[in-house]
This record gives C-alpha cells, structure tokens and sequence, in this order.
C-alpha cells in the first residue's frame, strides 16, 4: 500500500542520480503543490527525460510510451498492446496515465481509463468489493454469478483478486479458496517463462547449515534441476523444475517456500 506516489518517479531519479537536497527539491517534495497530487504528478512526468525507463518489467522509455501516443494511442490498454508497458506487474500503471495525460493535455479522457480488472467484468476494485460488502458475499463463484462476470469461472486474475477482497472483507469468516490463488502460491514455486518453475526453500538471512545444503543438492540431482543459482535475497533458487515434481521435492523438505522478490498484489 502507498500513499501519494506522484512523485514516485522523480525520487527515484533524485537517488540513482546522488542529488543533493536543495530548496528546489524541498519544494517539490513539502511544497504548496495541487490537490491530491495532481500537479506533483504532472511536474514530476514533465522533467523525466525521454530515456528514462517507465516500465521496469520490459524496459519500456517514456520517449516509447510518448511515441505510442503521438502515434494514436490513446489509453492504458492500447499502450500496453503497442509498447508492453504495465503488461507485467503493473507497477507502473499510474506513471503511465500521468503520462498520457501530460501528452494529451485538454484531450485527455478520464472516462475512458476505466476498466475492469479483467476482461470477466467491467467493475473495478472497488464497485466489487462494495458488492461484496453491501450484499454480503462469502464465496468466489457467488460473487461472479451475482455480479454477471463474461466467464462465469473466472480467470487465473479475477478469480485470486476476488478471493483477496474476501479474505480482507471477512478475515474471521472467510474459508481461503486454495484453487482461487495464484499458480505460485497453490503450487509454492514460482512459474517461469518456459513453464517450468523454480524453487527456493527459505533461508532467513541466508542462514543455512551443512545438513540443508546436502539436502538442497540431492533433490537437484534427483529431479534433474537445470540451474541452481543464489538469489538477491540470499537464498538458492533450483530453476527448470517440471510441475509434476513439484509435489515430491516439498515432500522431500520440512522448510517453508520462500519467494525471490516480494510478490505484489495488483488487482
């Protein structure tokens, strides 16, 4: 969860780039500035060079995302087909329409950024977790048929958001749906492109012991795993594990699964 992120952008410009703190940047930062954000959002997308990289999923530009929209494009979703920009973890969907908006200027449409949060259903996150609430929906196919979704069983994004907004709405009398989460966490292993996964016991600060270590090697030999790397996180990450000996590698270990980066929800 954040708070005003408009200036997100901007930060991380002024800590890659060393900058020291001066009136200017105290101003943009604690400064009068518009409501909401709104004019720190503009500020900060206006003074990004055209090289910076927006999405850092598919190393899209701004200079690409500004091209696309000279070009015609002209919302979130024609930007993500034409340049793969917030096609990933979405991270970067509001610098995105910061910046369609900043490019439009009097023509931007602010209706038209409305969507679903999948092709299902037309109804955002929050007109969903309104109906849950208001009328008392406890489970994840009740709330699709209530709410008229397109595929009455969901989709491998809906159907985990869905039971998210449950689990948060109902925490004491919601029963977790395992077959409504997402592929990584009802398998414990991370899906990689090729559709294999990759497995990462934990390791608290990379703390491990010898007895681990031999254990961590024969299940790399016995499943034939194609790499095994040290992760950012100071753990070891067995990469090429085909999905049906998902089961029996955890089978093999008491330790909990861990994940390489921090998994973001981003319904």
């Amino acid at each position: 969860m954040f708070g005003d992120a408009a200036l997100a952008q901007q930060m991380t410009k002024w800590v890659r780039t060393n900058a020291v703190m001066n009136d200017e940047i105290h101003g943009e930062l604690f400064g009068g500035g518009g409501c909401c954000g709104q004019e720190k959002s503009m500020l900060s997308v206006a003074s990004m060079d055209d090289g910076e990289i927006v999405c850092g999923c598919n190393g899209v530009t701004k200079g690409a995302i500004v091209s696309c929209i000279q070009d015609g494009c002209t919302t979130v979703d024609a930007i993500k087909m034409s340049t793969g920009a917030t096609r990933s973890c979405g991270g970067c969907k509001p610098v995105v329409e910061q910046i369609l908006q900043f490019v439009l200027g009097d023509n931007y449409d602010g209706s038209a950024k409305k969507e679903g949060i999948c092709g299902c259903t037309v109804l955002g996150r929050d007109e969903i977790v309104a109906a849950i609430r208001d009328m008392r929906l406890t489970h994840v196919l009740e709330v699709m048929h209530v709410l008229n979704w397109k595929n009455p069983e969901g989709r491998s994004k809906c159907r985990p958001a869905i039971n998210y907004y449950l689990g948060m709405l109902w925490p004491s009398g919601h029963e977790d749906e395992p077959e409504s989460r997402f592929v990584n966490e009802r398998l414990h292993a991370n899906i990689q492109k090729d559709g294999t996964f990759s497995v990462i016991p934990r390791m608290y600060g990379g703390v491990t012991s010898p007895d681990e270590l031999r254990k961590i090697a024969e299940v790399a030999d016995k499943y034939q795993v194609k790499m095994v790397k040290l992760t950012g996180g100071q753990r070891i990450d067995l990469l090429g594990v085909d999905k049906e000996d998902l089961p029996k590698i955890w089978g093999n270990w008491i330790c909990p699964q861990a994940t390489a980066t921090p998994k973001r929800f981003v319904p």
